[in-house]
């Protein structure tokens, strides 16, 4: 097992894995429910590809903060905004076409929470494989 204070590297995700920046809305002593509400609503991503994702991580200043396996990701339209999220962006999300999910926080859990790791410029990013088309 990995230390806490270990970078994760890219060889340790052994599933399909998004990992998003919650910079924007994260705040330090959030529940983890919270912390889900954050991560879980409206990413400029792939819906396929997302939905391929066995696991997502929040990252905030470059540590996960929280670990989520997903029960479902969908476009926004289908999928209920967190509460108190203003309607105005939820409607802007909607639009857009932005993708979300639900899922069950299993951060306790995971391996990767509290540790640093190296993301690029996007907000969100893909780790680990992701099955090929047959």
């Amino acid at each position: 097992m990995k230390n806490k204070t270990d970078a994760i590297q890219k060889s340790e995700f052994t599933s399909p894995t998004l990992v998003v920046r919650i910079t924007e809305t994260y705040r330090p002593g959030m529940t983890t429910a919270q912390i889900c509400d954050c991560a879980r609503w409206a990413w400029d991503a792939d819906l396929e590809r997302a939905s391929s994702c066995k696991l997502v991580l929040a990252v905030y200043k470059g540590e996960v903060v929280g670990a989520f396996e997903p029960s479902k990701c969908d476009f926004a339209a289908n999928i209920k905004p967190p509460k108190g999220k203003d309607a105005n962006l939820v409607a802007q999300d909607i639009k857009e076409g932005r993708v979300a999910f639900e899922g069950v926080d299993i951060s306790r859990a995971s391996p990767f929470v509290g540790r640093k790791i190296v993301m690029g410029q996007s907000p969100i990013q893909y780790f680990g494989e992701t099955p090929k088309k047959i």
